[in-house]
């Protein structure tokens, strides 16, 4: 039996393997599963998102994917999305209220976010529409509402964290 205190202690990404017992098979045959398929079982996963100025800049003419598009008889779920604006050079102005968007709904935005002086975290939980409305098969990107954002001498960018499950329909 190997000893556990032996191994280096690391952070597991979505594509690392993991030894499981497989209990359907006869004897417990030992198995490798990705750390996302088990982290699939509990029913959430995780992404962070890090945007450039550049990116901030063509916010709406290009908006960023937070998670892709989970395929047919899937939708995804958010549950938690903290977004950090890190504050550098100027604030921005014109078209700097964040929306997070499904498809073409907008289920969540924070109005003035780029326009701050200062950097800050906020907890995006107020939904824009009442009751948000999950679109099937579709990505959770993140994108201004109108025109894209006058940068001028803003170097400001954004770290987005999306807690998400994944429902099969």
């Amino acid at each position: 039996m190997p000893r556990i205190t032996s191994y280096p202690t690391i952070t597991p990404t979505s594509g690392d393997l993991v030894l499981i017992a497989d209990t359907s098979g006869s004897g417990n045959p030992t198995k490798t599963a990705t750390a996302s398929s088990i982290a699939e079982l509990a029913e959430f996963s995780f992404t962070k998102n890090s945007i450039t100025t550049a990116q901030l800049k063509s916010l709406n003419t290009t908006p960023v994917t937070l998670v892709t598009a989970p395929g047919v008889g899937k939708v995804i779920v958010p549950i938690s999305i903290v977004i950090k604006y890190n504050y550098a050079g100027a604030a921005m102005t014109v078209n700097d209220d964040l929306n997070i968007v499904q498809g073409s709904v907008a289920i969540y935005q924070w109005t003035n976010a780029l326009a701050g002086v200062v950097s800050s975290m906020r907890l995006v939980s107020d939904d824009v529409t009442g009751d948000a409305v999950l679109v099937g098969n579709t990505a959770l990107t993140i994108q201004v509402a109108a025109g894209d954002p006058t940068v001028g001498a803003s170097t400001s960018t954004l770290d987005v964290y999306t807690y998400y499950r994944t429902l099969t329909l």
